[in-house]
């Protein structure tokens, strides 16, 4: 009789696992066709802008890309992420730095302001924007014709009161203005 006990407890063990781990958000893919995708991991936790165009959108302007998401954050806030080439955008080349200059940077923002980034603990009053270091942009579309623009991207948040918010794993996939 044990042996049977003991086999129900591992198959009863193992459906409980695959249950808990099937509801566990993931990342989109990364995709090439204009869906609708802005999404990341933000210190391992994924990160996905859903909606219309005041939560996602994008485009190419002559030499300038950009590419945004926003969330309805859990705390009421509303926080987003951008990347911006102004200026700086050539057709054909794919690798960016994102390294805080004028012409090559990303963006980070929460309103009303983020504990990380005020003396009181709650940021309350305030827009933070923060501009991103350590990051790397790579275009995988660039397609005007189509107004499609994709990529991939990682980047650094530094912070005033928190650790660095670091964000991995990010993929974008917009159909633009």
């Amino acid at each position: 009789m044990k042996p049977y006990l003991i086999l129900f407890l591992l198959t009863l063990l193992s459906t409980t696992c695959k249950k808990e781990n099937a509801k566990a958000p993931q990342l989109p893919p990364a995709t090439q066709e204009g869906k609708r995708v802005f999404a990341c991991k933000v210190n391992g936790k994924v990160w996905i802008s859903k909606g219309g165009i005041r939560e996602m959108n994008g485009g190419i302007d002559g030499d300038t890309l950009s590419a945004r998401g926003t969330i309805d954050t859990d705390d009421g806030r509303i926080e987003s992420f951008g990347i911006v080439l102004l200026g700086s955008y050539r057709d054909g080349e794919t690798e960016y730095e994102l390294n805080d200059t004028a012409s090559a940077y990303a963006v980070y923002r929460r309103n009303p302001g983020a504990d990380c980034f005020s003396t009181d603990g709650r940021g309350y009053g305030s827009v933070v924007r923060v501009k991103i270091t350590g990051g790397h942009l790579t275009v995988t579309r660039a397609d005007r014709v189509n107004n499609i623009v994709s990529g991939t991207f990682r980047f650094n948040v530094p912070t005033d009161y928190c650790d660095t918010i670091k964000v991995t794993e990010g993929r974008f996939d917009i159909k633009t203005w």
